[in-house]
């Protein structure tokens, strides 16, 4: 009971700023009719209001209630008269239930085009091409054409009074809407559903949502987090563009049930986190496509390292992969980018602080925190790197990568000495032939080389790591010379 109440109070709300808000500009992406029949509309919304008050949320009953089958032609006259009277929430209802009784989107847009009324012709153009584009949301027809009529035309008027983002207990519609005043996005976010969830840790969580356009709408990665992002974000800026580099497309704020959320958006990987991918098993790759995963962090880190900015967080969970579906008689293509820059430091500032946020792809020179400076947190994100790598081509964790190694009562010479014996009983064999192949005069094959690259980012001498700029050449090399 109290829940309902609730939700008849956010409906009642939203309502009464309808009838708040002023005349809308004819100039505004809406059909001029709303400018000159504003208050018609306010005093039907400010009724329906008192109405919803005094009886059970009409929202519930939007989502639950079974109407009884109604003559689609019914309807079509109800669709055309709140156009005429600018009625839009009826609009989208009315809108929402020809379709669900067996109406086109393309009737739909017949009777906007001869009503002259672009913007409910630009919300069915919208949903079809959100329905053929991206089948796999499992967005329906007549719940996705009453979002985009209230994006068309309602939205709007909140868009004025700097209201960016609506609840879905605010609106009634089946998911929130918000929109993004700098990039001038509107996005359409999805629910938490295994479909749409793409990750969760301590502080963020990541779904799917839309990027709504009339012509080509998009889907985007949405990371949504309590923690301010502006660091994250202004890291993130500095290195945009930059191969291996997640790319952002828009990032917003917005307070919800009395918190702020911060919000970034950005190109949805699929199937997203590398670590769940190496994790779960569920893909295998080629020599050649752990060569191009390798490639495209490479150049992210080489990115970052020429920018001055040190990661420190390059543990499996901070890289986003996106694996295209195979052709017959195709490649397969793969991208894998650098994430989550929250930690990153410029290199001249570093000093004396923690080389990884997780404490497992710790370096062992690392170990030893205030002695850390510059230039040596170049090396500890190339040794993670490398650790990395190792799982990819190996098919399994390194036995080093454990904070048990790192983390522990211990001093910081012995934890030094065990994890940098850990790391020599685990290389030394694959050290020991291939060095002994190259001795005795044979050359190694492109997978050696680049097994040869993968030990040496992991060697416990910093020294002797090399740099990012430096194995990406390698790898470009490698790659021309492998088939698959």
């Amino acid at each position: 009971m109290q829940k309902m109440v609730v939700r008849a109070a956010s409906f009642l709300f939203f309502s009464i700023q309808i009838t708040q808000l002023t005349a809308f500009s004819v100039t505004h992406p809406t059909h001029s009719a709303v400018g000159s029949s504003t208050h018609s509309t306010v005093r039907r919304s400010a009724h329906s209001s008192r109405t919803i008050a005094a009886s059970p949320p009409a929202l519930l009953e939007i989502k639950t209630h079974k109407r009884a089958p109604v003559e689609g032609r019914i309807l079509e006259q109800k669709l055309k008269s709140y156009i005429r009277s600018s009625d839009f929430y009826s609009l989208g209802l009315t809108a929402r239930d020809i379709v669900r009784d067996g109406v086109t989107l393309e009737r739909v847009k017949q009777i906007a085009v001869q009503a002259g009324f672009t913007p409910l012709v630009r919300a069915v153009n919208a949903t079809t091409a959100i329905i053929k584009e991206h089948r796999e949301l499992g967005l329906n027809e007549p719940e996705l054409i009453q979002m985009a009529v209230f994006i068309e035309t309602i939205f709007p008027y909140f868009i004025d009074k700097k209201r960016y983002y609506l609840s879905p207990d605010e609106t009634g519609l089946l998911c929130a809407i918000e929109y993004d005043p700098l990039t001038q996005y509107r996005f359409i976010h999805l629910g938490y559903d295994h479909a749409t969830r793409l990750g969760k840790g301590a502080y963020k969580t990541v779904t799917k949502s839309v990027l709504y356009k009339e012509r080509h709408p998009g889907v985007v990665a949405r990371c949504k987090q309590t923690e301010e992002i502006n660091y994250e974000l202004e890291m993130t800026q500095k290195v945009q563009g930059l191969p291996g580099i997640v790319k952002i497309c828009a990032h917003t704020s917005h307070q919800e049930n009395e918190t702020t959320y911060h919000t970034l958006f950005c190109k949805l990987y699929n199937p997203g986190s590398l670590s769940r991918v190496l994790d779960r098993g569920k893909y295998s790759f080629t020599v050649k496509e752990k060569m191009t995963i390798a490639l495209n962090i490479l150049k992210g880190l080489e990115g970052l390292q020429t920018h001055g900015i040190v990661h420190k967080d390059l543990g499996t969970q901070n890289y986003l992969i996106d694996i295209a579906k195979k052709r017959k008689g195709r490649t397969r293509k793969i991208d894998a980018v650098i994430s989550d820059l929250g930690c990153s430091i410029f290199a001249q500032d570093a000093a004396g602080v923690r080389a990884q946020g997780h404490s497992a792809y710790t370096s062992p020179e690392a170990i030893f925190v205030s002695k850390m400076k510059g230039e040596d947190y170049f090396r500890s994100d190339l040794f993670a790197v490398g650790c990395l790598f190792y799982q990819i081509f190996y098919e399994k964790r390194p036995k080093w990568v454990n904070s048990k190694y790192i983390k522990s009562d211990k001093s910081e010479e012995e934890r030094y000495k065990k994890h940098v014996s850990i790391i020599l009983k685990e290389t030394k064999a694959r050290h020991r032939f291939l060095s002994r192949k190259l001795a005795s005069g044979y050359d190694l094959s492109p997978k050696e080389e680049f097994e040869c690259m993968i030990l040496r980012m992991c060697s416990p001498n910093p020294l002797e790591r090399g740099t990012a700029q430096e194995y990406r050449l390698k790898v470009e090399q490698l790659i021309g010379r492998v088939r698959v």
